[in-house]
């Protein structure tokens, strides 16, 4: 029957199926109910009744809407059969039933006209099938589903599929994110994403340039789409800086899989966590961490290796090696002349072109203060040689720092262990010791040069300690003494050896006579006490010495000009000048006859508070001279600066004079002859009196006389004798030089 048609009223009634048709029904798992024409139950099978409660004789002549689909149902679903009942018309859906007890179950339905031969409609057939727990298990796929989707869509996490060619099927909104900032080249293409690898090795690198991380895979720069579709195995995370322009560097943690058995087009998943905070923090802290194994390593100012660092590397070393102690001469006056930035410049500078000298052959290191040690490996006594000579040669360049030129020089000292000894591994602070002890000898030679260990060499630092303490109790004990030695004046014009000279004066020289140790030079405990650093003391003491000395000569009518030599030192203690001061003052002693001397040498390096000592000095009417003139900076500027009214010429161009009166090449040298020269005749134009040093030749006395120098000192006219001699020999009656003889005054 075709839509629309009716059905004829003398149709016969369907009343159910055959008897046959019946017991096949009766066997099947789907709900079967037979109606009428006008949807009244005719017949159920037994599932029917199982699943709804109502037993055929309950259904029969109920109408099928009113015990299957129920309040439950849908309205649409009522509709729908009942125009296709109207219409003798099959038709299909679902709806919600309701069973006998209340109980609503879900069914698909399938509803179909049951015609005679004649193709009268008899009545309908329903098929239920119960998909209760198909569309519940559905139902909850579906929640899992959008839970899943909002989860991932909500997520920190940026998660994208993609088909197999690298187009992107699936992204959340953290992906989406990404793909927008992309070009749209690289969105095409998973594998044309702006990623590199990067590992925390590499972490410190700008973002433009971050090098492929080093792996111990066959592929250390293959990205995650790229490395799952090659070998179809998941990828962790893999750490990834994604890299776009005009923005930051932001780094991703990967991981990404395979998707074998999907329905969709995804072929592969991938999810990237940003964890650039972390990542940075993480190399801020290898950083700080690394900075600190550095530090501890490397000497902050030079960036050399410390100490430590080089005591440990020397442990280790293997023989051949030399250790090599090197430092700075006259440091500390380069520092306090030039200022404290200038001498760290130094220092950098210095261990600068020592590393560029000694390059690969070895290690360099600060070892403290102006120090600077070297471990040189595989080295012969002879190459270890060569190597301070050519740091020599290598300090002879000047060094400009803060627009000063500095010149410097340094002691070297060498200490070798060979190949061929039994200790492989040699106490490291024995060679060390050893190294220091002969840069000490070449100091004390003079610096500027090297020293290689002797076993000698111990010996005279043993003495050199010896000194130091017996120094100090020389200070408790009043230990030291004074000697003066005469100063003559010379008259002006030709030399005649029968012509006195007089006596203009005296120089207090320190002398000490050890209980122990004896007689010891002062050429040997004053450098000693200056590196000790109880000269200031030691100047102070003989100052007390000196005033009372002078104090008890004006007691007994035998005033006499006389100069004291004071340390550089001493000069950078502001009590200085006022304690001379108060000394004289206090012995009665006239501060116009008292010259007080100091090097040449120390006065190019004064202080400010040395300059203020010195115009202290001069305010109260005391002299001052200068010292071993011509062996330092000789200028105009500072001998008028500092008003000098004497200048001493050292020695030792007093013994290249001529000995016998006469300008001859074979007993003298012209050239020093021209210094001295000079030197008399700078002193004349500023109007300074000159002193010669060291005059023990009546040749040299003639020379000096008849270049018009205005005094001297020296053997030929007396040795430095004691207060008590200087004063039986010299003071009474005064003398004069002329016809004594060039021992006279000798204890």
């Amino acid at each position: 029957m075709q839509k629309g048609q009716t059905h004829s009223k003398t149709a016969p009634a369907w009343t159910g199926p055959a008897e046959h048709l019946n017991a096949i029904l009766s066997l099947m798992s789907d709900l079967v109910v037979s109606t009428d024409r006008d949807g009244a139950i005719t017949w159920v099978n037994p599932a029917f009744e199982r699943q709804s409660g109502y037993s055929l004789a309950l259904a029969r002549g109920r109408h099928i809407i009113d015990i299957t689909i129920g309040p439950d149902g849908d309205p649409h679903t009522f509709a729908q059969i009942t125009q296709a009942m109207a219409a003798i018309t099959a038709c299909a859906g679902e709806t919600t039933c309701t069973s006998n007890d209340g109980t609503a179950y879900h069914v698909s339905f399938d509803m179909k006209p049951l015609m005679d031969a004649d193709g009268q409609a008899l009545g309908f057939l329903f098929m239920h099938r119960v998909v209760t727990e198909q569309r519940a298990l559905e139902s909850a796929l579906r929640s899992e589903q959008y839970f899943l989707t909002k989860m991932i869509d909500t997520g920190v996490s940026a998660v994208a599929a993609f088909d197999a060619k690298g187009r992107c099927v699936f992204a959340n909104s953290e992906a989406r994110e990404i793909l927008d900032r992309l070009t749209r080249a690289e969105r095409l293409c998973a594998a044309s994403w702006p990623l590199a690898r990067i590992t925390l090795d590499a972490a410190d690198t700008d973002a433009a340039d971050i090098p492929a991380a080093e792996s111990a895979d066959d592929a250390p720069d293959e990205l995650p789409f790229a490395r799952v579709t090659r070998t179809g195995k998941p990828v962790h995370d893999m750490m990834v800086a994604l890299l776009l322009p005009d923005a930051p560097r932001r780094i991703f943690s990967v991981n990404a899989a395979p998707l074998r058995d999907s329905e969709t087009t995804a072929r592969v998943v991938m999810a990237l966590t940003d964890i650039t905070a972390r990542f940075e923090a993480e190399v801020a802290r290898r950083s700080a961490a690394a900075q600190a194994r550095f530090d501890a390593r490397h000497d902050a100012l030079t960036g050399l290796a410390n100490g430590r660092h080089f005591n440990n590397e020397l442990a280790r070393a293997t023989c051949p090696f030399t250790v090599i102690f090197i430092d700075i001469d006259n440091f500390r006056s380069i520092r306090t002349v030039l200022g404290r930035s200038v001498g760290d410049a130094l220092l950098c500078a210095f261990g600068e072109r020592l590393s560029q000298v000694l390059g690969a052959r070895g290690l360099l290191a600060r070892s403290e203060g102006n120090a600077f040690v070297i471990r040189l490996d595989h080295a012969t006594p002879e190459a270890a040689d060569a190597l301070a000579q050519e740091f020599h040669s290598a300090l002879q360049h000047a060094f400009v720092l803060e627009q000063i030129t500095v010149y410097a020089t340094a002691s070297i000292g060498l200490s070798h262990h060979p190949a061929d000894t039994d200790v492989k591994h040699p106490a490291t602070q024995d060679l060390l010791r050893q190294a220091e002890v002969a840069n000490f000898a070449a100091k004390s030679a003079g610096g500027n040069r090297q020293a290689r260990y002797n076993p000698d060499m111990d010996a005279r630092l043993s003495r050199h300690n010896i000194i130091i303490q017996a120094l100090r109790q020389a200070l408790q004990h009043n230990q030291f003494e004074l000697a003066f030695q005469p100063k003559f004046g010379l008259a002006a014009g030709t030399f005649n050896p029968t012509q006195p000279h007089q006596l203009i004066g005296a120089e207090a020289l320190l002398r000490w006579n050890a209980p122990k140790l004896g007689r010891i030079s002062p050429e040997e405990f004053i450098p000693i006490a200056e590196a000790a650093g109880v000269i200031s003391d030691i100047d102070f003491h003989v100052m007390a010495i000196f005033a009372r000395q002078l104090g008890q000569w004006r007691a007994n009518w035998h005033g006499i000009p006389a100069s004291i030599n004071l340390s550089p030192r001493s000069f950078e203690d502001s009590t200085l000048a006022p304690r001379l001061i108060d000394l004289l003052k206090n012995e009665g002693v006239a501060a116009e006859s008292v010259t007080v001397e100091i090097t040449e040498t120390a006065l190019i390096s004064m202080s400010d508070t040395a300059l203020a000592n010195i115009n202290q000095f001069r305010q109260a009417g005391i002299n001052l001279s200068i010292d071993d003139f011509g062996t330092g900076y000789s200028s105009f500027s500072y001998l008028q600066k500092f008003f000098v009214s004497e200048i001493k010429i050292d020695k030792s161009f007093v013994h290249l004079l001529p000995s016998t009166g006469k300008d001859s090449p074979a007993t003298d040298n012209p050239g020093t002859r021209t210094i001295v020269r000079s030197i008399l005749a700078l002193a004349r134009t500023l109007g300074i009196r000159v002193v010669a040093e060291g005059v023990e030749t009546a040749g040299q006395l003639a020379w000096l006389q008849q270049e018009g120098c205005h005094a001297i000192q020296g053997f030929l006219g007396g040795r430095a004798v004691s207060p008590k001699t200087f004063e039986q020999t010299y003071l009474r009656p005064a003398r004069s030089l002329g016809p004594i003889p060039a021992q006279a005054g000798k204890e």
